[in-house]
């Protein structure tokens, strides 16, 4: 597995990661190359044989403190398809702002909205207007606006922290697995566009499971003003609410932006990849087959087997 990124560094211009699959952990995988504008940076550790005064090579390792820019890798959030759902106890960790992400699962937004809820400030653009900008209220409100209507709430134990939702704006508050999946499975995508700073990048896979398609489309006006913000977003999805809701938004005058900055890539099953880009009134530009198109299919052989 390789991954190759061009960076504005004029030092370091080109880095490409070589992984292998780690077969003792599962969705881990082993860094074992490193090439830095076309050098490879793998360094062997020797050992002096004081016995027969040889040298032997023990092992090789990867200097990652002697990249310019790896710092700029910890600034993605990324959130898999696989994510807990209803959680009603986790584990306490306290840890800072600055060093803790809701998981590749969403594992640890109790804990973030446990001691950063009432702490952490979200800038206005991110805000739903008239509620405070602390990070729990701020991920309250948007989880009421997606799902018609939401509260949490996040209590501290021995040891234990645990969370309690309703699906209505009041104070009855009930065991997540007694509320619809669909506020579980979000509440990570939404506590990680609050928290994202401006420059981070955010990716995720399949927001909207377990949301109907109305919430599919608020859900992407919330991506939208993550967006808008200073936050990059790569969503993976198979909804086409969500580029239906991106090429709606990109017309509509209360988002800032626009056609020209939202990228669309198809790939098909043999994983060749088509740019699609889309006008001013978001007309696409090309429609390639399998692509959201299976809706019009079905309608057309509905039209076929009825129009007599």
């Amino acid at each position: 597995i390789r991954f190759r990124f061009k960076l504005d560094d004029k030092i370091q211009n080109e880095i490409i990661f070589e992984y292998q699959q780690s077969h003792l952990v599962e969705r881990i995988a082993l860094l074992t190359d490193l090439y830095v504008d076309g050098q490879n940076m793998n360094v062997e550790m020797s050992s002096a044989d004081t016995t027969n005064s040889t040298v032997k090579s023990e092992k090789s390792f990867l200097p990652l403190k002697s990249i310019n820019t790896l710092q700029q890798f910890h600034r993605f959030h990324y959130i898999s398809a696989d994510r807990l759902g209803p959680v009603e106890f986790v584990n306490e960790i306290n840890d800072t702002p600055e060093s803790i992400q809701v998981g590749i699962k969403g594992e640890n937004v109790i804990n973030m909205l446990a001691y950063n809820g009432d702490s952490i400030h979200i800038d206005e653009n991110r805000c739903v207007k008239g509620i405070n900008a602390l990070l729990k209220t701020q991920a309250i409100a948007w989880l009421s606006y997606i799902l018609d209507g939401a509260n949490l709430d996040v209590k501290k134990g021995d040891s234990i922290l645990s969370m309690l939702l309703n699906s209505q704006n009041n104070t009855n508050l009930y065991k997540p697995i007694n509320v619809g999946f669909g506020y579980s499975y979000i509440l990570p995508l939404i506590v990680t566009g609050l928290i994202a700073k401006v420059g981070d990048i955010i990716v995720i896979e399949n927001p909207e499971a377990h949301l109907h398609p109305r919430a599919q489309h608020l859900l992407t006006e919330f991506f939208i003003k993550v967006a808008e913000a200073g936050i990059q977003v790569f969503i993976e999805s198979h909804s086409d609410h969500i580029l239906n809701a991106m090429r709606l938004c990109s017309v509509k005058s209360d988002f800032s932006l626009n056609n020209n900055d939202i990228s669309i890539i198809y790939f098909d099953e043999n994983y060749n990849h088509f740019p699609i880009t889309f006008d001013e009134c978001g007309r696409l530009s090309t429609w390639p087959s399998g692509f959201f198109d299976q809706q019009e299919i079905a309608l057309t052989q509905l039209f076929n087997l009825t129009k007599d």
